[in-house]
Formats: structure tokens, C-alpha cells, sequence
């Protein structure tokens, strides 16, 4: 050690020189470095929004805030409870202790929500917000291309969200101001009529195709494979050829469409719609070709109204915006 300190004495300038290089090096680089400037703060605050579409205040807070109140009061770490009841919405701000859990935290204020959700009016379904620092974008991209925001849209989603998705620390990746599509059915009336359909013959028809359940596992080559019932519908033509089933035709007190009761007015015989009885079913519709939903309606894919615009310098463009977790490093 002794000989380093006799190097150091002997070239008391070149030392002094390198001293004054590295600290200055040091200086730039803590200056160019990026910091985070809002560190993770979680609020130890949650709002429950309510929306009851046409109630006077006087109802929203007799039949949503008062009950919800009550309900989320019994809450472990609840220190104060703010309702503001408006026409068609009911605001409650909940104040918990701070340095808890805020997902424990929503979790038992859901459970308390679902206790009262049998006494709250129908179609209603309270909402609870609740964020914290960590919920603000740490990056902000902004893209733009000369051809159609649908084909800008398509490879945002296909080729960019996933590989910035696939990035440590990322937690969600958002595009925002994108065109969005979705199916649009529009049945023909003349043709449901003579084909002896009603529109609730195209809603039966979606309901019962178009999804996958399980049908339990079996054993090959020991080996288990699970099994799955139903195909997921994968195209606009796999929609059109969803095949329509009539609905079975009511039938008279006996099972027979157009007769009356027996003993009443005899076999064969309509009953007297003034006595007080009901008519006869029509008669079920001629059996032919079997119909699908291209056949009575019009399918085809429309774009969604937008519900937000990004600009670049002016330019259309699209957003897309990139979340952290929580202990993720920001730089």
C-alpha cells in the first residue's frame, strides 16, 4: 500500500488531474441522467360512481347513496364517507386509513356492494374508481402514415402493442384514438315474414352458436386431451350462414292447434273469442329450405363512432400510451 501513496506523492499532478476528470465526468452524466419525478403514490381514496338514468336526486339518495353508504360504513380502515346524490348519478367518496392495501381495500368495498345490490334499483351497477400515481402514462407515443387509420390501427395492434407489452416492467400498453369496428345486423322484415321468422329467431340464432365450452377430457395414449363443444364464429360469411330455426306454434288446451276444449265447443271447432276465449294459433309456416341469417338480413361491418381524436403537429394520428408496474424501474 505503501508504494501506491509514494506513486501518488511523486505525480501529485497527474492525480490531481485525474481527480478533477472524473468528477467533472460525473457531474454530466448525473445531469443527463433521467429521473423519475412523481414517485408511486398510492391515495388512500375511492370513489363508488352510480348511474340510475332519469332519477330525481331525491331518489338517487333514498335508493342508491343512502343504502351504499351504510353498506361500505362496516368496512375495516373506512375513515370517512362523502355521498353527493345528482339527477341520474350518485357520487360516494370513501376516505380509508392511509398506508393500507388500496386492492384489499376495493375488494372488500365490492364485497360490502354486492351485500345491498338486491335493495338498489334495477340496472344499476355501481362502478369504483380508485388510482394512484402509478396509473399515469410514463411514455407517450404518437404514430401517423399516409394510409387509412384502419390499416395504421391493424398494425399498431398486431405489430407494436405486443412487442412494447412484451418489455419488463410494462404493465398495460393503451392505443387510443383508433377506428373501431364491430358487426352491424339489420333484418329484413318482408323477408322474416314470409319465411315465418321473427327478429327473436336471429337473437336464439346468435345465442346458440358462436361459442366454446368444455366437454370434459379423455385419455389417449395416457395421455389426457381436453375437450371442447361448439366452433367460435371467425368470419363475417360464418355469421351470414348461422342457420334460423321457427318457433314452435302455441297450441290449443288439448295440444292440436285450432280446436277448442273438448266438451266445450266440440272437436274441430273455433272457440268464440266473445265468450272469452282465445283464438286460435295461426298456422305454422310451410315447411321449405331451411333459412340462415344472410337470408333475411343484412350483415356487414361498420366503423364504432369515435370517441377520441389524437393530432400530431396538426396530422391525424394515433396514441399510444404505456403504463408501468408499480416497482418497475422508470428509467
Amino acid at each position: 500500500m505503501h508504494h501506491l501513496a509514494r506513486l501518488s506523492l511523486a505525480n501529485r499532478a497527474v492525480v490531481a488531474l485525474l481527480t478533477l476528470i472524473i468528477a467533472v465526468a460525473g457531474f454530466i452524466s448525473m445531469g443527463s441522467l433521467k429521473q423519475e419525478l412523481i414517485p408511486p403514490i398510492s391515495i388512500p381514496q375511492t370513489t363508488i360512481l352510480t348511474t340510475a338514468v332519469g332519477s330525481s336526486p331525491e331518489l338517487i339518495d333514498e335508493q342508491i347513496s343512502l343504502p351504499l353508504s351504510k353498506a361500505v360504513k362496516g368496512v375495516s380502515g373506512v375513515e370517512t364517507i362523502s355521498a353527493t346524490s345528482a339527477p341520474s348519478v350518485s357520487t360516494i367518496t370513501v376516505a380509508t386509513e392511509y398506508g393500507l392495501d388500496q386492492d384489499k381495500v376495493e375488494s372488500s368495498l365490492r364485497e360490502a356492494i354486492d351485500s345491498v345490490s338486491s335493495k338498489l334499483p334495477e340496472g344499476t351497477d355501481p362502478e369504483i374508481l380508485a388510482g394512484s400515481t402509478s396509473d399515469i402514462p410514463v411514455v407517450m407515443l404518437t404514430a401517423s402514415s399516409d394510409s387509412s387509420a384502419e390499416e395504421l390501427s391493424h398494425s399498431l395492434e398486431t405489430a407494436v402493442l405486443p412487442e412494447v407489452q412484451g418489455i419488463e416492467g410494462v404493465r398495460d400498453v393503451q392505443l387510443s384514438g383508433e377506428t373501431k369496428q364491430r358487426i352491424t345486423i339489420d333484418p329484413d322484415a318482408k323477408k322474416l315474414a314470409a319465411a315465418g321468422l321473427g327478429q327473436q329467431a336471429i337473437s336464439s340464432a346468435l345465442k346458440a352458436n358462436g361459442t366454446t365450452l368444455p366437454a370434459g377430457t379423455i385419455i389417449e395414449d395416457d395421455q389426457s386431451v381436453s375437450v371442447q363443444a361448439g366452433n367460435a364464429i371467425e368470419s363475417l360469411d360464418a355469421l351470414k350462414a348461422l342457420p334460423l330455426l321457427p318457433s314452435t306454434p302455441p297450441a290449443g288446451a288439448d295440444g292440436a292447434p285450432g280446436q277448442g276444449a273438448p266438451g266445450e265447443d266440440g272437436p274441430g271447432q273455433q272457440p268464440d273469442a266473445s265468450a272469452g276465449q282465445t283464438p286460435a294459433a295461426p298456422a305454422a309456416p310451410a315447411s321449405g329450405p331451411l333459412k340462415t341469417i344472410g337470408d333475411v338480413a343484412s350483415v356487414k361491418v361498420t366503423n364504432e363512432k369515435q370517441t377520441s381524436i389524437t393530432r400530431t403537429n396538426g396530422e391525424p394520428s394515433l396514441s399510444v400510451q404505456v403504463t408501468a408496474l408499480p416497482d418497475a424501474d422508470i428509467v
